[in-house]
């Protein structure tokens, strides 16, 4: 297999797992999440840093990024998820443009503008194929359980959806961590693949 080859393979494997993520958040639960690439962010700058600096494994360092997306999400999603109509889709963009500033202000933690060069790369894409699949087979039937069922209705008609005791704001939240879990995943795979940030 050609260089060319699997750098396709790998960042297909890398967008679909990233688009996991939204598709349950925007497409299931009905929620425009804008602070996708935030969230990527943070998981590639927590794997990376962690491979470079602190020499942890690969799967452990994306690991760690993986969870790092997902924590984040908590203190930005209680708030948020509260709003309704486009003021959360704002509230996203502004938590992707402050992770884009304080990454590029920490100049001696994150290399500022410059980056992080020299992260230790993944060169193999099957086993990022291998994630991705997971990935998409854990949506898939979270999708047709019924917690995905109850985003569904969220989608539908929220107010609807409370009056069967649904409760949304648990759903709506448990949404938004796993769109965190998967975009951090996803930076960080990307972070480890072309081996700059």
């Amino acid at each position: 297999m050609s260089i060319y080859t699997q750098g396709i393979i790998f960042l297909i494997s890398i967008n679909l797992i990233s688009v996991l993520g939204l598709s349950l958040l925007t497409g299931f639960t009905g929620y425009f999440n804008f602070g996708q690439a935030g969230f990527m962010a943070v998981g590639a700058y927590v794997s990376g840093m962690l491979a470079k600096f602190l020499n942890v494994p690969i799967p452990i360092s994306v690991i760690c990024g993986m969870i790092a997306g997902g924590l984040i999400s908590i203190p930005i999603g209680l708030p948020t998820l509260r709003l309704k109509g486009d003021y959360f889709a704002i509230a996203t963009l502004g938590f992707s443009e402050a992770v884009r500033l304080v990454n590029e202000n920490l100049e001696g933690f994150t290399g500022g503008a410059r980056g992080i060069p020299g992260i230790p790369s993944i060169r193999n894409p099957i086993p990022v194929v291998i994630i991705a699949l997971m990935c998409y087979f854990f949506i898939r039937y979270y999708v047709v359980s019924r917690h995905g069922r109850n985003c569904i209705a969220i989608r539908e008609d929220e107010i609807a959806a409370q009056s069967i005791a649904i409760n949304t704001f648990r759903y709506k939240m448990i949404s938004f961590f796993i769109n965190g879990l998967l975009a951090g995943l996803a930076g960080a795979l990307l972070g480890h693949y072309v081996g700059f940030i």
